[in-house]
């Protein structure tokens, strides 16, 4: 039997970034049978992993050498046969390089 819950494992959380660091934006999706696929939107924009820097570890976005063009609104979607679930929208800021 097919179905999709509601509440999400694990939610992302609004995160503060260095920029040319790394970041894990983390996401559990609900149960769901069958077993949910995950996207991310950036700015309600899907975001494309093949772009090198943006890649998906299990369903946590990794995005490497943050740019500030990267800071703003993330979500994760999660969508199976029965719906989609979304989580609420997180904000991601980018720090300016740290002088030592």
């Amino acid at each position: 039997m097919s179905m999709l819950k509601d509440e999400f494992r694990v939610l992302p959380i609004n995160t503060q970034v260095a920029q040319g660091k790394t970041v894990i934006m983390q996401c559990s999706p609900p149960k769901g049978r069958p077993e949910p696929n995950v996207h991310w939107l950036h700015d309600g924009q899907k975001i494309y992993m093949d772009s090198g820097r943006f890649r998906l570890d299990g369903t946590n976005l990794v995005i490497n050498d943050v740019m500030k063009d990267d800071q703003g609104q993330y979500q994760c979607i999660a969508k199976n046969m029965i719906g989609v679930r979304e989580s609420p929208a997180v904000t991601l800021k980018v720090l300016g390089h740290q002088i030592v």
